[in-house]
């Protein structure tokens, strides 16, 4: 994970182009502060987390390396947004990367092309993991979100 802030701009580009990969995957949703980003609020944030279905990881990065946008590395499957300053893109799973329940029947919402879980799910996400956040910083972020 990248320690550096990603302008709104940055991000909702970065989203964008993880919407247009994944336009052919099963299921996924943004999640975290850059689903946060998409949805309208103005912040910073550092990366992009997508929750797929289980077992949908390794679907979701053979698209997004098959587009021209992102950059996967070949050994540690590291994956980034091609742009002036890359913009790390996380892939989760439930239930260990992603505590949420995700399956078919979980709600997402559609902006523009990108698919973010449902505003309710996110808020109840983002409220679940602000006690387990490792820093106060982080804390604060999911409580301002």
């Amino acid at each position: 994970m990248s320690s550096a802030f990603h302008l709104p701009g940055e991000i909702r580009a970065a989203a964008m182009a993880v919407g247009n990969a994944l336009a052919r995957c099963e299921k996924y949703g943004l999640v975290g502060g850059s689903a946060c980003v998409v949805l309208g609020p103005t912040r910073a944030t550092q990366d992009v987390y997508l929750v797929v279905l289980r077992g949908g990881t390794s679907n979701a990065r053979q698209l997004l390396r098959a587009s021209s946008d992102f950059k996967v590395e070949p050994k540690t499957n590291h994956t980034t947004y091609k742009a002036e300053r890359p913009v790390p893109i996380e892939i989760l799973t439930p239930p260990l990367l992603f505590r949420e329940p995700f399956d078919q029947s979980t709600e997402v919402v559609t902006v523009g092309s990108v698919k973010v879980l449902k505003p309710a799910l996110l808020l109840n996400a983002k409220c679940g993991s602000i006690t387990s956040r490792p820093t106060e910083d982080k804390r604060k972020t999911d409580s301002l979100d």
